[in-house]
């Protein structure tokens, strides 16, 4: 008999975590998948957070354009982008979120500022 899966934190979960990660920045964007997503295209430059959670150890990578990797996560179920604080990018950076892992689904929450 295997044991139960555990739970993935909900997208209102993690979008929750905004007071601790985010505070005074505004949601950008938040799903759920395995292949890149792309967040939205800005017409400034911007700071980033990004909060995630799988079923099993994922790294997410945000990723400009060109390939540049501007963040990247230790393996973790649970965890955000940059642990540090936020990521921040010039306008026409377009950047994306990858997913590795064998976690499946991903989901995420994106804050941005200004």
């Amino acid at each position: 008999m295997s044991a139960p899966a555990a739970a993935v934190a909900s997208l209102d979960e993690l979008a929750q975590k905004q007071r601790r990660l985010a505070p005074g920045m505004r949601e950008l964007a938040r799903g759920e998948g395995s292949s890149p997503a792309v967040l939205p295209t800005l017409d400034h430059d911007e700071c980033v957070r990004v909060a995630f959670a799988s079923r099993a150890a994922s790294t997410v990578r945000l990723v400009a354009r060109d390939g540049a990797v501007l963040a990247a996560s230790e393996p973790s179920k649970e965890a955000s982008l940059d642990a540090r604080g936020p990521v921040c990018f010039r306008r026409g950076t377009e950047p994306r979120l990858e997913f590795d892992g064998d976690a499946g689904d991903t989901r995420y929450v994106v804050w941005g500022a200004p």
